[in-house]
């Protein structure tokens, strides 16, 4: 009796989710506020949190979150242990693909720097040091970003700069400071960075890794199995959520929501920026959005093996994988629940849904 108890107050306990500050959080933002979580009988907290290190210690230690919209890489670190004690966290939901660029410093523009091969140790205005790039955390996309950006010139990161790990929210105002010469990071803080007048973006994550998926909807494995009927409902609402968040004609409404003192807090031209037409870079540049932010279809938003397995090797290339095989640990079909997906669409999805 008092262990039906227990599950029946579990059932009936809010779900606590967690969100960094990014334009990329709008699917939770918009299921909260136009309804479609209470459409499904859920209730919804959502909690913003500092950083991505405060979001994994949270959900590994299962205090204050249930889950949380966080980076695809953070499901693999929590599951397999890196830098952290393993827990099992799960993924039925990819919530978007791109939204990060890579942006440097005035200065840097100043001393001439037009593209990447113009920043190597010694050439530019930093008294021979190292370049000091800015990064949200060692597993985010952002790190492979940097990566893949330095290597696409046949230099390596680690030689060409010292890599520091810092929020999302307190890029623009490091870069404004000195304290780093550039970052990767999501959106809306390279456009906080073009605004302040500190910064350029040089590149956009679509540029650099057309496929790569970015947030997911992360809970923890007991929350899963022992709140199934209510993840499943979790999925179906963010799914009608996203298909929102990719209609033009919503993007204004969105980028005034996310704006708002309650989520952003920020001038709305800077979450205008990459949200809606096109993307200003700084110092005159422009570039088209129609593919900046996505959130919606179905190769997307399902958490398959094959994007599964591209985090994976994301992982791998950094050196951040263990080198010895364990029987123990999670499979990625048991990370990345293609089935969870499938069966929230199957019996829970909008008329609207794209079929699987």
């Amino acid at each position: 009796m008092e262990e039906s108890s227990q599950n029946s107050a579990r059932q009936n306990a809010p779900i606590r989710l967690g969100y960094v500050p990014l334009i990329d959080v709008a699917p939770l933002i918009v299921a909260k506020e136009f309804g479609l979580f209470a459409e499904r009988g859920l209730s919804v907290e959502l909690v913003r949190e500092p950083g991505w290190a405060t979001v994994r210690d949270k959900l590994v230690l299962g205090r204050e979150l249930d889950g949380a919209h966080a980076l695809a890489g953070l499901a693999f670190a929590t599951s397999y242990g890196i830098q952290c004690v393993p827990q099992l966290c799960v993924t039925g939901f990819v919530l978007n693909r791109h939204g990060n660029g890579v942006t440097f410093s005035r200065d840097l523009w100043e001393d001439g720097v037009r593209q990447i091969s113009d920043l190597r140790a010694g050439q530019t205005g930093l008294g021979g040091r190292k370049l000091r790039l800015g990064i949200v955390h060692p597993v985010s996309s952002h790190h492979y970003l940097l990566r893949s950006l330095f290597g696409r010139q046949g230099l390596a990161l680690a030689d060409e700069a010292e890599v520091i790990v810092l929020p999302p929210e307190l890029m623009s105002t490091s870069l404004e400071r000195s304290v780093i010469d550039g970052f990767c990071a999501g959106e809306p803080w390279n456009s906080a960075a073009i605004a302040s007048g500190a910064g350029f973006c040089l590149a956009t994550s679509e540029e650099l890794c057309e496929s790569h998926p970015e947030k997911v909807l992360l809970v923890r494995g007991e929350f899963a199995e022992q709140r199934h009927d209510e993840h499943l409902l979790l999925i179906a609402a963010l799914h009608e959520a996203c298909e929102i968040c990719d209609e033009p004609d919503q993007r204004a409404d969105i980028a005034r929501l996310l704006s708002s003192e309650q989520y952003l807090d920020l001038p709305l031209e800077v979450v205008e920026n990459s949200l809606c037409g096109e993307f200003h870079r700084g110092f005159d540049q422009f570039s088209p959005t129609d593919s900046l932010h996505v959130f919606s279809g179905e190769s997307i938003n399902r958490p398959s093996v094959e994007l599964a397995n591209l985090v994976l090797s994301q992982l791998r290339g950094c050196g951040q994988l263990p080198t010895k095989s364990r029987g123990d640990r999670p499979s990625p079909e048991e990370i990345f629940r293609d089935d969870l997906y499938a069966e929230a669409l199957e019996r829970h999805a909008s008329p609207s849904a794209v079929a699987i």
